[in-house]
């Protein structure tokens, strides 16, 4: 397990120019990560997540996700009274794209920046899988 993370981070630091991983932030992308609207720029299609322990201003409904070593990522998305479903889905990375493999849909990512308390992507597509 150290050994892929190890090779994720050197994947990281040699194609990205916007993501450098350091020793003390390896492990900085396992995590449960919510979403932090207040810092989004929509115009550039950025989004902003925050660890679960960061404290951020009250909301209605914040969705999230967590990230397992292990491929498998925990989406949280508002739910109908404002808590969150849980789904189960999958993640991979290669390079600084990460995508994530829902049931219907394909999300591919750029990682702009990580760091322990703070993740922003940016929305580089979305497809529809067919049924």
């Amino acid at each position: 397990m150290l050994e892929k993370l190890t090779l994720l981070c050197c994947v990281l630091s040699c194609c990205s120019q916007n993501v450098k991983l350091q020793s003390e932030q390896d492990s900085s992308l396992y995590q449960y990560w919510i979403h932090s609207t207040e810092e989004d720029d929509i115009a550039k299609k950025l989004t902003t997540y925050r660890p679960v322990t960061y404290r951020l201003p009250l909301a209605r409904g914040r969705s999230g996700f967590e990230i397992k070593d292990s491929g498998v990522l925990i989406s949280h998305p508002i739910a109908p009274g404002d808590g969150n479903l849980t789904i189960q889905e999958k993640w991979s990375l290669k390079g600084d794209r990460f995508t994530i493999e829902g049931k219907d849909f394909t999300y591919v990512y750029k990682i702009v920046s990580l760091a322990k308390d703070k993740l922003v992507l940016k929305s580089l597509s979305v497809t529809r899988k067919n049924s």
